[in-house]
């Protein structure tokens, strides 16, 4: 509960932050329908109380104020929602950029590759807008409440026992509740069907993927599966619905006997001369006018509750990004060495460690080759010497003190094998990062040389001004091209401590391959010489580490060989023979391929 009047005093102050105007005519306008109701049941029963004797100053009193109530009543419904709606997509913007802010600050990014975290992540980016209402609503439930308790105040005043048709609203709130709170349930149960269902839209109606559905005749399989996650989440919001109609029809049955019940005692206290016609007229009046504002407590504790959930996880977003580590100030060189010392890593929701007792030193300077079978965890590792992740195990330590959290991240640059297609215009995609030092054609010209993207960027109708991607009817790329600017775009940082090249180059043929990493080990001797800078290459093709300094040797999560290609060659163990698998590889049966790796 405190989390969420958090998040609603949050919220709200973002309310009055880009909408003042709006946002306090709004609360006005509730502030007068929080008695608008009792006033107008008053009315009612004071004209028909003094009508009958003659158009005195008390009647004309009581139509002054009936008008300019049930106008302001009328015409304030409809002012709200119009500023509601106005001011709830004003701050959405805001939020989502708390949202950006917030999974983008960490040090690390272990919190994008925790399924919870996304989870929660994905119904308040689907339901953000609600949030802008949420705040509203909740003042608009306050109003409600408080014309609630100045209608049985007046019920009071003409007779105790009439208090009950005011109680007798509790079971409509009460019970809508309870069906608000199993919508809440089964909104819960669908966040990992629906980001799942995200997905396989993403896929039907992506470009790339959509080649392979159809020459593969997958989609049918696909459209299957579509299909069985909405029945599953249809069934749990059917469920949840069908249970609230039940409630919900049990809490009005109570409050309309109780009506009823209050205007036959009003009837019998007037027979008996204890009350006036005015006063069953007000009692009449109340038990409409409270079914209205019973209504309008349902409808915006509905919003509330929806908005509820979606409070809850914006607040535990809030609070679990708050929690994490934020990035210390990079390392400026290596003088000595960056030792790995007994490190080990797991992924969240996993119990098998991908990691596992790596203990290695690497003398600043070194250019560094990781190599592997697939799942062995090089691009585990290579997350854990750039600072993406901590290990859960273990330490790093830089010149003997140990590294902290997103210190080596603030120093790293490079390319990892899962780059992002930045469709913006070529100088934007590149330097991104930097867009002050964007602007200048000779450094954009160095990054895309030492990344090999000069060829594409030469190809390109408006050179560095030519808007990318087919999204923006703009150049269409080869997976090749996007890899390469990718590269210039990892090479475009100045001075870092840590370089990596993580398999972005998968697409490039061998000697493509070949040109940029020789160019990028270039490129790293000369940092190496400035600062100390020690760069990681990882490669599945093994005549790209053959230029390296020194070579790491995973399987299974540990470290089993390490040492020089040609130390490693000499021992023949599994870099041998893993090397001499793949040389046979690049030649054609029967002869030796002069250009196969050795």
């Amino acid at each position: 509960m405190r989390r969420r009047i958090g998040v609603l005093r949050h919220v709200l102050a973002h309310c009055f932050r880009v909408k003042p105007v709006a946002s306090t005519v709004t609360l006005l306008l509730l502030a007068i329908d929080a008695i608008a109701a009792t006033v107008l049941a008053l009315v009612q029963g004071s004209l028909i109380q003094h009508a009958p004797a003659g158009f005195d100053r008390q009647v004309t009193l009581a139509v002054v104020v009936g008008a300019v109530f049930a106008v302001v009543t009328f015409v304030g419904y409809r002012v709200i929602a119009t500023l509601e709606r106005d001011i709830a997509d004003a701050v959405e913007l805001l939020l989502i950029d708390d949202l950006l802010d917030w999974t983008t600050s960490p040090a690390t990014i272990e919190h994008l590759q925790d399924p919870v975290f996304l989870d929660r992540l994905s119904v308040v980016v689907r339901r953000s807008n609600g949030l802008g209402h949420a705040a509203i609503s909740a003042v608009a439930l306050v109003s409600s409440v408080v014309s609630v308790i100045v209608s049985l105040a007046v019920l009071a005043r003409i007779h105790p026992a009439l208090i009950g048709l005011a109680l007798c609203a509790i079971p409509p709130i009460l019970l809508a509740g309870r069906a608000g709170d199993l919508y809440l349930l089964a909104v819960d149960k669908n966040a990992h069907l629906l980001r799942l269902d995200e997905q396989l839209s993403a896929i039907a109606v992506g470009a790339g993927p959509l080649k392979e559905l159809l020459t593969t005749g997958s989609g049918a399989r696909l459209d299957e599966r579509a299909r069985a996650l909405w029945d599953e989440m249809a069934a749990h919001e059917l469920y949840a619905r069908g249970l609230a109609v039940i409630y919900t029809s049990l809490g009005w049955l109570i409050y309309g006997l109780g009506a009823g019940a209050a205007v036959w005692w009003a009837i019998v206290l007037r027979q008996e001369g204890r009350a006036t016609i005015g006063d069953v007229a007000v009692v009449a009046g109340l038990g409409v006018f409270l079914a209205a504002q019973i209504m309008n407590v349902l409808s915006f504790r509905v919003q509330a509750i929806d908005a509820m959930r979606v409070i809850d996880h914006y607040g535990w977003l809030r609070d679990r990004t708050a929690r994490l580590p934020k990035a210390a100030g990079p390392i400026a060189r290596i003088d000595e060495a960056l030792v790995l010392d007994g490190i080990g890593y797991t992924y969240p929701g996993r119990d098998t460690p991908t990691l596992s007792d790596v203990s290695i030193t690497i003398p600043a300077g070194t250019v560094l080759g990781i190599v592997g079978v697939n799942g062995a965890g090089k691009s585990t590792l290579a997350k854990i010497l750039t600072g993406l992740i901590e290990p859960t195990a273990g330490e790093l330590r830089v010149d003997g003190v140990r590294a902290q959290t997103g210190a080596l991240t603030a120093a790293t640059t490079g390319t990892f094998q899962d780059y992002a297609h930045l469709e913006l215009l070529a100088r934007e995609s590149v330097g991104v990062a930097h867009l002050d030092r964007a602007q200048d054609d000779a450094e954009l010209a160095e990054a895309a040389a030492a990344g090999g993207a000069d060829s594409v960027v030469a190809r390109l109708e408006d050179g560095w001004q030519t808007q990318l991607g087919t999204a923006f009817d703009g150049a269409e790329l080869s997976k090749g091209q996007w890899q390469r600017l990718a590269l210039a775009r990892g090479l475009f940082k100045r001075d870092p401590t840590v370089l990596v090249l993580d398999e972005p180059t998968a697409a490039l043929d061998p000697q493509s391959e070949h040109d940029i990493f020789a160019a990028f080990a270039e490129r790293a001797q000369t940092l190496g010489e400035r600062n100390g800078a020690i760069t990681v290459l990882v490669s599945h093709r093994f005549s790209t580490v053959t230029m390296t300094d020194l070579i790491i040797v995973l399987d299974g999560g540990r470290i089993v060989e390490t040492g020089s290609h040609d130390e490693l060659m000499a021992a023949g163990g599994i870099y041998c023979g893993l090397f001499d698998a793949q040389a046979r590889g690049y030649a054609q049966p029967g002869q030796v391929d002069s250009d196969a790796p050795h």
